[in-house]
């Protein structure tokens, strides 16, 4: 049997009546934590139906925290290296191996920025990167063709 229109209004004011009261939310949260500690696979699974639902929200909504808590970020993140020390590193030297083989523009500024040279890295063109590039390609294929 379909509720009236004053049935409908009498029971939304009782449920937002209920949502206000501090006991219900209590007993609310305490049932919620109840059940993701019973049922952690499905809470999981809901979570990452969510994610994968959401994610462009999720993405922007975190950006948007890491924006308004710069500093509460910079801490945590200095925190987090200093505790994973042996992590970082082992990143740090998979980024510089892939630089170096790769011959990325940053790697090449640094060979020319090297040992006493007076040029600055804002100072290189792009030209020059483009030589000295080529320049490494031959010493390696020469190296390769020796060692081959």
């Amino acid at each position: 049997m379909p509720l009236t229109e004053r049935q409908k209004r009498a029971q939304k004011k009782y449920y937002e009546k209920i949502k206000l009261d501090p006991e219900y939310r209590r007993q609310k949260r305490e049932y919620a934590a109840k059940y993701r500690k019973e049922n952690p696979e499905k809470v999981s699974r809901a979570l990452h139906k969510w994610y994968l639902k959401n994610k462009e929200h999720h993405k922007s909504s975190g950006k948007e925290w890491n924006a308004n808590n710069r500093e509460r970020v910079r801490v945590n993140r200095r925190k987090w290296v200093s505790k994973n020390r042996d992590k970082v590193s082992a990143t740090d030297r998979k980024c510089r191996k892939k630089r170096i083989n790769t011959l990325s523009n940053s790697y090449i500024k640094d060979l020319l920025t090297r040992r006493g040279s007076p040029l600055k890295n804002k100072d290189i063109p792009q030209s020059l990167i483009n030589v000295k590039r080529l320049e490494l390609q031959m010493k390696r294929f020469i190296k390769e063709q020796k060692n081959g």
